[in-house]
Parts: structure tokens; sequence; C-alpha cells
């Protein structure tokens, strides 16, 4: 018998912001992959919430998640 049960991808709560480094532990990419992709426009850029800290949206990063989940290419 299987004991893996289909567990939902994790979600960021909303509202909120999250750094690069709680973006990678959700959606795997690598964090040069992701700044390219920044780069390039695929990825929205991140809003700076001061002098040295910039975020992204938590409903941002689950829309990415929601699109990957659904076979959607994202990068």
């Amino acid at each position: 018998m299987n004991n893996k049960t289909n567990t939902p991808p994790p979600r960021l709560p909303e509202p909120g912001y999250a750094r690069l480094k709680d973006v990678l532990r959700v959606i795997p990419i690598s964090r040069s992959s992701w700044y390219a992709a920044v780069q390039d426009g695929r990825i929205s850029k991140p809003i700076k919430l001061g002098k040295r800290t910039a975020a992204w949206p938590n409903h941002y990063i689950n829309f990415l998640l929601s699109e990957l989940d659904a076979g959607r290419r994202v990068f």
C-alpha cells in the first residue's frame, strides 16, 4: 500500500512579503536563475522595503506557484 498523500505544495501567507531566501524555499530554482528571470522580465522586480531590503508580495509568489502547478512555464 502506498502511504504517500497528495499534499498541496507550500503556499506563503497572504498578505505579506517574501525575501529571496523564502521564495527559494517554495520554488525550486537557483538564485542566479531567479535573478536572470527578473532581469529578462519573466518575473517582476521586487519591491524595495528599505535601502538594502527587497521582497516580492506573497500573492505574486503564490500566483507563480499556481502557474507551475498548472504546468505553465514561468521561468
